[in-house]
């Protein structure tokens, strides 16, 4: 295999169709190393064609996946020896223990597991370092049966780890998980880009991308709408909306105009302001200087699940891919 002469990954052009839909509309991505980027798209958006098509289970009607600057078509194994994931929920004999399904996995791995490492320096990834990496430590005899979703989601990602891959893909990693092992899940994504490895994750979920991503590709529909890093996304994101109660909502109402904030009546008894955040600051302190209490002053949807759903509209779609 060649050695990286541009991104780690790179889909130019793929495109799969089942019958009259189109899955994936000529998609192009690039993602480099060190780097972790997040596919965001709706439900039935193509993410998981996608990412087939990445981890080779799908061959492209049209165009190519690269790895590592060479071209990979499907099915090709050792074009995807340091690649590991999976997609949608992931898949193990029911009947054997966490660790013996892992065992097995490190089995067919076991000649590149022979220098397989966990980050530059350290021991190779064992079973156990993967469960424990995973928080599943203590679950190892436990046959996979008695697992729950997010156990099961756990698990594969431990299975990911074994094979110490340099790409990583993942499906939607978080679903099925509690809010702490959620949070588990997102810092071992940023531990292994921080070690140099490279992630590409699905999600649907904005917040979860903002959070640990360094760059965004977003599809609706199988085509891609928007893509570039998590500053830029941010940079063209709307003003934030925040909802406002006061003792005196038509006096702020008059006052806020006169400050130049963007001030609406939402309800009878609450405003909707949006405005920067200096400017929404000095308002604030304008209102405590009339004697205006301010009694409730709360975000309303953040300015990048409005344009994500902006993005993934109709309308809205058409308008950027013709841009």
């Amino acid at each position: 295999m060649e050695e990286p002469s541009g991104p780690v990954l790179a889909t130019r052009g793929v495109v799969k169709r089942f019958g009259d839909t189109v899955a994936a509309g000529g998609i192009d991505v690039s993602v480099g190393e060190g780097t972790v980027c997040g596919l965001l798209g709706r439900n039935g958006a193509g993410k998981t064609t996608l990412l087939r098509m990445i981890l080779g289970l799908l061959p492209p009607d049209e165009g190519e996946v690269r790895l590592f600057g060479a071209v990979a078509p499907a099915g090709d194994i050792g074009a995807r020896q340091a690649v590991a994931g999976f997609v949608e929920e992931p898949k193990f004999y029911p009947y054997l223990s966490a660790r013996r399904n892992l065992e097995l996995l490190a089995q067919l791995d076991s000649a590149r597991l022979d220098s397989a490492r966990l980050d530059g320096d350290g021991p190779r990834v064992t079973p156990e370092a993967a469960l424990d990496r995973v928080g599943l430590a203590g679950r190892g005899r436990d046959k996979v049966r008695g697992f729950s979703t997010g156990m099961r989601q756990r698990l594969g990602i431990a299975a990911a780890l074994v094979r110490a891959p340099r790409l990583l893909v993942l499906d939607e990693p978080t679903i099925g998980l509690d809010p702490a092992g959620a949070a588990s899940v997102r810092a071992m994504v940023r531990e292994v880009a921080a070690s140099g490895g490279t992630v590409f994750l699905s999600s649907h979920n904005m917040a979860e991308v903002a959070e640990i991503c360094d760059c965004v590709v977003i599809i609706h529909e199988g085509r891609k709408v928007w893509d570039g890093t998590l500053e830029q996304l941010r940079e063209q994101a709307p003003v934030a909306a925040y909802r406002l109660r006061t003792s005196d909502d038509e006096r702020a109402e008059a006052l806020g105009r006169e400050n130049g904030i963007d001030i609406s009546r939402a309800l009878p008894s609450e405003l909707m302001i949006r405005a920067e955040d200096a400017l929404r600051d000095k308002f604030m302190i304008e209102l405590a200087h009339e004697n205006i209490a301010v009694r409730q002053l709360e975000p309303d949807v953040p300015p990048l699940e409005t344009l994500f759903t902006s993005l993934t509209s109709g309308t809205e779609t058409t308008r950027k891919e013709a841009s």
